[in-house]
């Protein structure tokens, strides 16, 4: 491709330029709303709901502890909520839909929220 640009009048020096700044390109690239949207969005949360299951499920059949079948839905709820933070602080840095950045906040929201839930029900766990 590098020889049909030149061929076509491109200076090699700009070419070199320009694959020498390739990293900061794609590292100032705005992300994917669509991603945020189904793989952050969907597809997480049915990783998310699937993965407390099976942890309570292994839990209670292994050990039997209610803490700590809530001590790790919060881990897997928590590791969910976190990334899903760091995920929305990149897409806000960039200019995108509203519906997009309102989705997102909703969603961020919705796993605060149940990130409390789960450790209100591990506090409660211990000390009842």
């Amino acid at each position: 491709m590098r020889d049909e640009l030149i061929e076509r009048g491109e200076r090699p020096e700009a070419l070199d330029l320009i694959a020498g700044r390739r990293a900061d390109i794609a590292a100032n690239a705005p992300p994917s709303s669509r991603e945020l949207v189904w793989n952050y969005g969907v597809a997480a949360r049915i990783g998310v709901m699937a993965a407390v299951i099976a942890w309570c499920l292994l839990e209670r059949a292994l050990i039997g502890s209610t803490i700590l079948a809530w001590l790790g839905s919060t881990a897997i709820v928590g590791t969910y909520a976190y990334l899903l933070t760091r995920r929305t602080a990149a897409q806000a840095r960039h200019p995108g839909a509203d519906a997009v950045r309102f989705w997102a906040a909703s969603q961020l929201i919705l796993a605060c929220v149940v990130v409390a839930i789960c450790v209100i029900g591990t506090l409660a766990s211990i000390f009842y």
